[in-house]
């Protein structure tokens, strides 16, 4: 059976109807163990819209016990992974601390099935391809 991963477009960064969709789609899985990593990521271009959106999490969070944390440059790792230790259904991530994470092992997204891309991010992966391509067509080329 092929797993699908709702993938939201938010209307803004204030999209009203996230946290709530989030929250019945959280509630609706098993509980996280420790290792498993997210349900919901949500991949922010800025630290300062990953910090917004981290609040807004918290504030819907509170009364469902619903937890979340936010990784992004700029900051100490430390406390961001020992966030990620304790466990978080939501992770807010900027793509560059997301990716030091993955390849440091200390997060893992086998559980994420919900994903929330900024068109800011959907953007920065488009021209990413772009350019890997460009590049190994100019690689090939100097051979």
């Amino acid at each position: 059976m092929r797993r699908r991963t709702p993938c939201r477009r938010p209307k803004g960064p204030a999209d009203a109807s996230l946290p709530a969709r989030a929250r019945v789609h959280i509630n609706a899985q098993p509980l996280l163990e420790r290792g498993d990593g997210p349900i919901c990521l949500i991949l922010a271009p800025t630290r300062e819209l990953a910090v917004q959106i981290q609040s807004e999490c918290t504030k819907f969070g509170r009364s469902s016990r619903i937890r979340n944390t936010a990784v992004y440059g700029g900051a100490p790792k430390g406390g961001q992974i020992r966030d990620l230790e304790r466990g978080a259904e939501i992770v807010v991530a900027t793509p560059g601390r997301l990716i030091d994470m993955l390849e440091g092992g200390k997060i893992s997204l086998r559980r994420v099935t919900y994903l929330v891309m900024d068109e800011a991010v959907r953007s920065l992966l488009e021209i990413a391809s772009t350019v890997r391509g460009v590049s190994a067509d100019l690689c090939s080329r100097a051979r």
